[in-house]
């Protein structure tokens, strides 16, 4: 029996299994139930090599009549769940987007998440007095302080159903 902890009702769960990033029939299974109107002549996708733990797919969609969308497909390998905890993981990204942040979280699947992309890059120290970057930390910083409460609540709330889950399902 698997047992799905707090997915919100709004993100589909997927009972598909990816082999390894070349699996394409399993890879476009998910495509399709996400985004029902991409096919593969307006998409390209391009794997990600700086993962150590995952997978990482981009795929870039632009059939040119709607606006363009970039995606990321993380297929989780054994490793990672050594390291971070998915559960966790999927439940503090569904959160951080509620308060405001910008990544949002469009499925799981059985090993893996799809999720919208951020451009983005490192920025040096000196940077921080450049307002383009320094509003955007405000703004970071903001969600952390007004949702920082909201968070401790959602993951004192889950614990608690997750360890009562485990006590009811052994």
């Amino acid at each position: 029996m698997t047992v799905i902890p707090l997915v919100p009702d709004s993100i589909p769960i997927l009972d598909i299994r990816i082999l390894d990033g070349n699996d394409q029939e399993n890879i476009w299974k998910i495509l399709k139930s996400v985004f029902p109107n991409w096919s593969k002549e307006y998409t390209k996708m391009k794997p990600l090599e700086e993962g150590l733990s995952n997978i990482v797919l981009r795929f870039d969609h632009d059939n040119k009549i709607d606006e363009p969308k970039t995606i990321l497909m993380r297929i989780r390998t054994r490793l990672a769940d050594f390291i971070v905890n998915r559960w966790d993981e999927i439940k503090h990204m569904h959160l951080l987007h509620e308060l405001g942040g910008e990544q949002k979280l469009y499925a799981v699947f059985q090993n893996g998440l799809v999720y919208s992309f951020i451009k983005g890059s490192t920025i040096s120290v000196d940077k921080f007095s450049v307002p383009k970057y320094s509003e955007r930390v405000s703004r970071i910083t903001e969600i952390f302080l007004n949702g920082r409460n909201q968070l401790n609540k959602f993951c004192n709330k889950s614990n608690s159903f997750t360890e009562e889950l485990h006590v009811n399902i052994a």
